[in-house]
């Protein structure tokens, strides 16, 4: 019996061939399965008020180039555990 997936969070960056990335979280949080799914915007967006809009819409952000202190901040903020 092959056992459920579960996605814990989606990485997404905004600037993607075909879709941006805010278009396909909209779209992926449209289905009920997925809606409460978090997502954290890595981009090399650095328009202050787009990326207060992501920060509203409760999405984390993490600009480019990413360090990893960085990324394992805001997933911990995202996922609400403990950091080490």
């Amino acid at each position: 019996m092959k056992e459920k997936e579960q996605i814990d969070l989606m990485l997404v960056d905004i600037y993607m061939p075909v879709m941006d990335g805010l278009d396909m979280l909209d779209h992926v949080h449209d289905h009920p399965d997925f809606q409460h799914i978090p997502a954290i915007v890595v981009s090399t967006e650095n328009d202050e008020d787009r990326i207060d809009a992501i920060l509203r819409q409760g999405l984390g952000f993490v600009p480019k180039p990413l360090t990893h202190v960085l990324l394992k901040d805001q997933i911990v903020s995202m996922l609400g555990e403990k950091s080490d």
